[in-house]
Formats: C-alpha cells, structure tokens, sequence
C-alpha cells in the first residue's frame, strides 16, 4: 500500500505539474488532460485507456509545436 500511495502522489504531482506547464506556454487542451487525470487521481479513480491516449496525444502536440517555434526562431535569427 505504501508504495502504491507514493506513486499515485508523483503520478498526480507529475500531472499538476504538465498541467502547470502547459498552461504557462498557451497548451490549453494538454493542461486540460492532465487536470483531468489529476483529479482523477486525487479521487483514487481509475484512469482510463482512453485518457492515457488522449493526454498522450496532446503531450505530442505539444512538444511539436515547441519544436516548430524553436525551429522558427532558429531561422529568423540566421537571417
């Protein structure tokens, strides 16, 4: 049991802190994902398979869209 409740403490402190995240840099759908499963978490609720893909994706789109700012500005600054 005492295993069990220290990974569900860093699962549901790992999704408060994606969520965090991605508020902070405009990742609206990704910060929603992870509230939700954050919740779900702090109500020892079960997290779903489709939730799990769901904040997956969005964690992807995410990083994507970093990597696609990053380039950009990687070129504007070249110029």
């Amino acid at each position: 049991v005492g295993s069990e409740m220290c990974i569900r403490d860093r699962a549901e402190r790992l999704m408060h802190n994606v969520a965090g995240v991605a508020g902070n840099f405009g990742g609206n759908q990704l910060m929603t994902s992870a509230r939700r499963i954050e919740h779900q978490i702090q109500q020892h609720e079960n997290i779903t398979e489709d939730q799990i893909a769901d904040f997956t994706d969005e964690l992807q789109n995410f990083i994507t869209a970093i990597e696609i700012l990053t380039e950009r500005h990687r070129e504007k600054a070249a110029s």
